[in-house]
């Protein structure tokens, strides 16, 4: 299962939005695993760096009328088996949090899939 969260309505960029996990936007001097912190401020659990492999390093634009992001987005995947109850949520940020079967998601990105109930 892949996850992903939902921002809340008042989340000044994208509210009511579907995003990844967990995000945020590194300090100055931190390292990309400083930025594992997210996870437990979002959503409650514990991820150690060392338990996760990294997916890539994805440059993102985002361009609207006044808004201009960009970034570079690193990707991490963990395999942990999470129960009911399990999250703890930051209800200044998150407001839900959703479980997609990998193999829908990877349908969904490689155009075999146009669609996704979840």
């Amino acid at each position: 299962m892949s996850l992903f969260s939902t921002k809340v309505s008042e989340e000044k960029d994208f509210p009511n939005q579907l995003d990844i996990t967990a995000a945020g936007h590194l300090l100055a001097g931190e390292t990309v695993f400083d930025g594992f912190r997210e996870v437990t401020e979002e959503l409650g659990l514990e991820i150690s760096p060392n338990s996760a492999d990294c997916l890539g390093v994805f440059p993102v634009q985002i361009h609207l009328e006044d808004f201009y992001d960009n970034e570079f987005t690193n990707v991490f995947i963990v395999k942990k088996k999470l129960e009911l109850g399990t999250f703890v949520l930051q209800e200044e940020e998150v407001s839900a949090v959703y479980a997609i079967p990998l193999k829908k998601l990877k349908e969904l990105f490689s155009d075999t899939r146009k669609e996704l109930a979840i």
